[in-house]
């Protein structure tokens, strides 16, 4: 695992001119979220790899909370972003990211 703070990276954000709907453009998590994915890669953790991943959950809520950024935060909001082929366990390294935090606040001061 390889993620810092936990939170997937937001590249800008942009509004639909006719709906006046913002889109978010964010980072790309190929392992979608904790709720859709099979957990075979989580499932088949050492302990150690488990503990990691907790922090790493645990640091993000940290920093919304920190940011006050905190709205409707589930476990469908835990995305996972799997690069196979990279470490001696045989296994894939997979960061884990908190996303979907939704518009926290007005748009012209995110």
């Amino acid at each position: 695992m390889r993620n810092s703070n936990g939170i997937l990276k937001a590249y800008g954000m942009s509004q639909n001119p006719k709906t006046k709907d913002f889109i978010i453009v964010l980072e790309y998590a190929n392992g979608g979220n904790i709720n859709n994915y099979d957990g075979n890669i989580i499932r088949n953790y050492y302990w150690n790899r488990k503990l990691e991943a907790l922090g790493i959950i645990i640091m993000g809520l940290k920093n919304i909370h920190e940011n006050k950024m905190v709205r409707d935060f589930h476990t469908g909001n835990i995305l996972l972003s799997i690069n196979y082929g990279y470490e001696n366990e045989g296994d894939s390294v997979t960061d884990i990211y908190i996303s979907d935090l939704g518009l926290c606040g007005e748009a012209n001061i995110i």
